[in-house]
């Protein structure tokens, strides 16, 4: 997952095609962020953010 940076969840987000989601994602500690996700009820992007979550702050350099 640390090659692939944010890819997976990034590619997970255009397919919803919501932009305040990939906002929501962008600020991370965000708890509406986990209300929305229930109110998809798109298991999918669910596993995504549990299993990615820290690839917006994983040290790459």
């Amino acid at each position: 997952m640390e090659t692939q940076h944010n890819a997976f969840l990034w590619v997970a987000l255009e397919t919803q095609h919501n932009a305040f989601l990939w906002v929501a994602l962008e600020t991370q500690h965000n708890a509406f962020l986990w209300v929305a996700l229930e109110t998809q009820h798109n298991a999918f992007l669910w596993v995504a953010l549990w299993g990615g979550a820290d690839l917006f702050t994983e040290d790459l350099s």
